[in-house]
């Protein structure tokens, strides 16, 4: 009765991986096409901080797609050595609505192990000289990393490799 339990179970969470997986191929192909239009037409402030970072030597990619387990996030700028998101906030996110929003993305981004973000208004970018971006940049990159949370995903691939070695158990 055991064995036809994690069978079952096995079939039901690999029927799910693959739903989930075949979703998110559709996903990251649209959020391709949103980063291509976003690199395509930058605001201002995503151009005075693509120079800003020029200037203090760090590689970084500009509108970076990254896998949210369940979609896509598109964000403005990242530091891959030290995992760093720099998002460049235009006006609507000072409404209650997009800083609510706001911070469920951070929070989802931190349990996915990108766990060192900075947020900059657009009114204050052009406010920075290149010393004062680099010294805000240089105490973000010496802050303590917050404990990154497994996403869904890896939590289904790991449970499917938790019962089949429970099965072999069985025979």
């Amino acid at each position: 009765y055991r064995k036809d339990a994690i069978l079952r179970e096995i079939a039901d969470l690999e029927a799910n991986l693959s739903r989930r997986l075949e979703n998110l191929k559709e996903i990251k192909e649209e959020a391709k096409k949103r980063a291509k239009e976003l690199i395509s037409k930058p605001t201002k402030a995503e151009i005075q901080v693509k120079y800003l970072l020029s200037k203090t030597g760090n590689k970084f990619e500009f509108q970076k797609i990254i896998d949210g387990d369940n979609f896509y996030y598109i964000v403005d700028f990242y530091l891959p050595k030290s995992k760093l998101i720099i998002e460049i906030d235009g006006e609507y996110h000072e409404t209650p609505e997009q800083k609510q929003k706001d911070s469920k993305r951070e929070r989802h981004l931190v349990s996915l192990g990108y766990t060192k973000i900075v947020r900059f208004r657009n009114k204050d970018i052009f406010n920075l000289t290149e010393k004062e971006f680099s010294k805000k940049l240089k105490v973000v990159l010496e802050r303590n990393r917050l404990t990154p949370i497994i996403p869904k995903t890896k939590k289904l691939e790991k449970r499917i490799k938790e019962l089949r070695i429970l099965l072999t158990k069985y025979g």
